[in-house]
């Protein structure tokens, strides 16, 4: 029962948090980040924790019927959090060379401000 009530009130946090989301450019667009990224992640292993004490609950009542379920369920949530694990790792790539490729280029350079991209013509 704890863990629903941990799960509701995770999701009544993610929800009002998308309200004071600052802009981009915000100083406290990082901290906001950060709880974003905890608060979701603490909610999908509640969601997975709370499946796991419903199978303890099932196996009370019918004993140990359900336990392909138990396992086809820690397969499937294995396979999901390896392709998350894996887009995560490769989301971070494309964002650091996104930084490293804007850091090379000072503003102005290569014409991006209509100056310097043709010499004038007299």
């Amino acid at each position: 029962m704890v863990l629903i009530e941990s799960y509701m009130w995770y999701n009544w946090m993610q929800v009002f948090a998308l309200f004071l989301r600052p802009n981009k450019d915000h100083k406290f667009r990082v901290y906001w980040n950060a709880y974003h990224y905890l608060v979701g992640y603490a909610t999908i292993s509640l969601s997975i924790a709370n499946v796991f004490e419903g199978f303890d609950t099932l196996e009370n009542y019918v004993g140990n019927r359900y336990n392909n379920w138990k396992h086809a369920y820690i397969g499937i949530i294995g396979a999901l959090g390896g392709i998350a694990v894996f887009l995560e790792a490769f989301t971070w790539i494309i964002v650091l060379k996104r930084r490293r490729s804007e850091n090379k280029l000072p503003h102005g350079e290569n014409g991006v401000n209509g100056f310097g991209s043709r010499p004038q013509q007299a």
